[in-house]
């Protein structure tokens, strides 16, 4: 092997190194990102569900029904039981 070609694999050989390392960091920022997704999710879903049961504990909520349903969709979710009673 002249040099110019043991200089090319060993530059060949550092890169297929490299490349388990830079797969090892992109699986970490993917799985960060969806960690970061599924936390921004959960805090909105909670947002809304707090939201829906003040507009329940009001006289005249608009759609009870439809909001019944969609905070019943909320506790799934966020893997809470379910309510016996949902407000009036």
């Amino acid at each position: 092997m002249t040099a110019v070609h043991l200089d090319i694999w060993q530059k060949l050989h550092q890169r297929r190194r490299k490349r388990v390392e830079i797969n090892k960091s992109m699986v970490d920022s993917i799985q960060y990102q969806a960690n970061l997704r599924r936390n921004i999710e959960v805090a909105q879903m909670t947002g809304e569900r707090d939201k829906i049961r003040g507009h329940l504990s009001k006289v005249g909520a608009w759609h009870p029904q439809v909001m019944r349903i969609r905070y019943a969709e909320l506790q799934r979710a966020l893997g809470e039981p379910p309510a016996n009673r949902v407000f009036l």
